[in-house]
Formats: structure tokens, sequence, C-alpha cells
């Protein structure tokens, strides 16, 4: 997301540093959402050339995948069968294998590695008669993301959502502390609350509070975060290019 609305073929007058730096990071997320094309020459994204090539297909075809459609335009459409992350593209239209479904990750993302935003909304404890197959699978997942979101509790032995249970073993702590991150508050019920700091994936966490290391900030990751290895969401809603005055270290 972070140059979706500001990204230029390296314009030198681009205030977006990224909009300059972007094309070399590993993380080609939400940035070609809404501008890409099969590599067209005459497109001003420059993701929109490069991007089939990168290491992250994300969020990008969310919105126009195609069962592999030589009509359509969205390169992604044709190659992210074989992509690594299979998030988010499948979260508007999973079923469980059903042979007529046309959306080619419906029959196939079970085998994915990134079981993430695709259970966000029919998770539950390995029901049987649960038509999602990652309502049974996903806690076995690696990255267990999103899911926990919206009823994550400190391993309450009542709580329906197996990941509510087992969440602090998992890789990726990421938006699962968004709505609930203290500075390692003891009476905080979100374990990740706790934990969090030490987690790998420093992403949508601190969207909503990040400062420049002040020492009276809560979210302990407004201190950390600069030391963490990505640098994605964080940014969206304060970038500028590296104004001395800017509370956002990023």
């Amino acid at each position: 997301m972070a140059v979706v609305h500001g990204l230029t073929e390296r314009n030198p007058r681009c205030l977006n540093i990224l909009g300059r730096e972007f094309a070399y990071d590993q993380s080609y997320i939400m940035a070609v959402v809404h501008g890409l094309t099969e590599r067209n020459p005459r497109c001003l994204n420059i993701l929109g050339r490069e991007f089939a090539y990168g290491q992250s297909y994300i969020m990008a075809v969310v919105h126009g995948l195609t069962e592999r459609n030589p009509r359509c335009l969205n390169i992604l459409g044709r190659e992210f069968a074989y992509g690594q992350s299979y998030i988010m593209a499948v979260v508007h239209g999973l079923t469980e294998r059903n042979p007529r479904c046309l959306n080619i990750l419906g029959r196939e993302f079970a085998y994915g590695q990134s079981y993430i935003m695709a259970v966000v909304h029919g998770l539950t404890e390995r029901n049987p008669r649960c038509l999602n197959i990652l309502g049974r699978e996903f806690a076995y997942g690696q990255s267990y993301i999103m899911a926990v979101v919206h009823g994550l509790t400190e391993r309450n032995p009542r709580c329906l959502n197996i990941l509510g249970r087992e969440f602090a073993y998992g890789q990726s702590y990421i938006m699962a502390v968004v709505h609930g991150l203290t500075e390692r508050n003891p009476r905080c019920l979100n374990i990740l609350g706790r934990e969090f700091a030490y987690g790998q994936s420093y992403i949508m966490a601190v969207v909503h509070g990040l400062t420049e290391r002040n020492p009276r900030c809560l979210n302990i990751l407004g201190r950390e975060f600069s030391y963490g290895q990505s640098y994605i969401m964080a940014v969206v809603h304060g970038l500028t290019e590296r104004n001395s005055r800017c509370l956002n270290i990023l």
C-alpha cells in the first residue's frame, strides 16, 4: 500500500521516497492492486512491468483473478497459482474445491503456504460440517495472521477459535494485535500484547500508533519498529521524504 497512491517511474520530483526506491524492495504487496497491466510499456507504474517476478503475489489479484483466462490483462491471473503467497486472493471466493469454481485457488489453496486472510470470516474449531476446507486445516498452517483478529483470547478453553489457543506459537505476529497491543501489560488478555515485540513481521500492527520512539508511547513497537524487517503498511498514512518534523519514524 505504501506506493499505491503516489508511485511514478522513479520520477525525480516525487516526494514519496518509496516512489524512487520501492522497485528494489522485496515485498511487492498492495502496490499494484489498482494499476497492474500485462507489462504495458506505456504503464507509468514500474511494478506493472516487473511485478510478475516478485516474491509476494498477494492482494494484487484480489479483484481480477480468473482461471488462467488467456484474455486476462492481469498477468498474475494466469501465473498466480504457482506463486508462494496464497493470501487475500481467495477471501471472497473460496469453496471446498468445488469443480465448478472459476477461482483456481478455490481448488488448490489448501496446499498453499500462507493460510491467512482466507478464513477470517469462516473459521471454526474443525467443525466437520464446515464447507471451508481451511476451517479444518488452518491450525497447521504457517502464517497465523489475520485469522484471529476478531476472536483472539488468552487461550481461553471455551474459545471456539482454535487459533485463540495456539496463535502464540505461530510465526507471523501481524494484524492480530492491531487493535489491542500494549507494552506488555500483565493485565492484557491479548497474549500477543506481551509477546509481539519478538515476532518477525512488524507490519500492520503499528499503522495506527507509531511515533518516533516516544518514551511515553504504550505501543512497544513505537520504539522498536525501526529495526524490524518488513516496512510495509506502516507508512501508508504518514510517509514523507524524510521530513525532520515528521513524528512517523518511517
